[in-house]
């Protein structure tokens, strides 16, 4: 590996968590984002994920990979990762991944 390289695993990098179930977020009301497989579908009063992070789709046809550059919400269709304590950039690369064409892995 070059000098400008860090070995390191994805753990150390960033999380990943599940979404979870919420009611009432299509109402307009709130000031945080709420994702879901296919991207921002509604509002809620109270961030998932207080940081920057990308949102993973794992269930439905299309299962996109979304990125928020503010604190926001998923629901129980998609997974969240966020690189606490870092500027967001590299967990911002992800969704230039074209990820959302996988289906294995």
């Amino acid at each position: 590996m070059g000098s400008e390289w860090n070995e390191t695993t994805w753990g150390r990098l960033a999380t990943l968590e599940y979404g979870k179930s919420l009611r009432d977020y299509s109402n307009g009301l709130g000031g945080y984002r709420v994702f879901g497989t296919n991207g921002a579908i509604g509002w809620h009063d109270t961030p998932l994920c207080n940081n920057p992070g990308i949102i993973i789709g794992r269930k439905g046809a299309y299962r996109g990979v979304h990125y928020s550059p503010e604190p926001f919400f998923v629901i129980d269709t998609g997974v969240l990762s966020q690189a606490e304590g870092r500027d967001g950039y590299e967990v911002g690369l992800l969704p230039t991944a074209d990820a959302g064409h996988q289906r294995n892995g």
